[in-house]
């Protein structure tokens, strides 16, 4: 996958989805240890700031600038002009709540983590005056979703603009 990802000529920014770990406790996927699956991810995928691709791409990883977060080093922040880029890890397979009491600690240690990291990027957006912000996940907020996009909303500030990109990118203010 590394190699990959490294044959891009632009920056490219993985984000993890729920078939790279979640899912992998079925017996179509292998029956592996999900929190094992996403440990490697996280050692193999994102033991360095830059972005895969020939041409690298800093990034700021909410690991290296919230020490209580150290773990989430997949939740990333660049720019681009006046633009800000936020990837929150939130996966599908209902982001990893429900299927049992190790899933759900997981769920909602991730989900303190990425409520932090979108506030962080709101607070920079703003004091860097940032026209547009983008936030962008893997998972596509279902309705079916235990808590489709409560969490979220509810820290939504109306000042900077800013979108959820969740593969397409939808306003949520005009």
């Amino acid at each position: 996958m590394t190699a990959y990802f490294n044959s891009f000529k632009s920056p490219l920014i993985y984000s993890i989805g729920d078939n790279e770990w979640t899912d992998c406790h079925r017996i179509l996927a292998g029956g592996y240890n999900p929190l094992e699956r996403l440990d490697y991810i996280r050692a193999t995928q994102f033991n360095s700031a830059n972005s895969f691709g020939k041409a690298k791409l800093k990034l700021q990883r909410q690991a290296d600038v919230m020490p209580s977060f150290s773990t989430y080093v997949e939740n990333s922040l660049w720019t681009r002009g006046n633009f800000l880029f936020v990837n929150v890890h939130i996966p599908g397979s209902n982001n990893n709540l429900g299927r049992d009491e190790e899933s759900n600690q997981e769920y909602a240690l991730r989900n303190q983590a990425n409520l932090a990291w979108i506030n962080h990027a709101f607070d920079l957006a703003a004091e860097k005056n940032m026209r547009e912000s983008f936030l962008h996940s893997k998972q596509i907020f279902f309705t079916r979703l235990k808590q489709p996009m409560a969490p979220i909303v509810a820290i939504v500030r109306p000042s900077p603009p800013f979108e959820i990109g969740l593969k397409t990118y939808r306003s949520l203010f005009s």
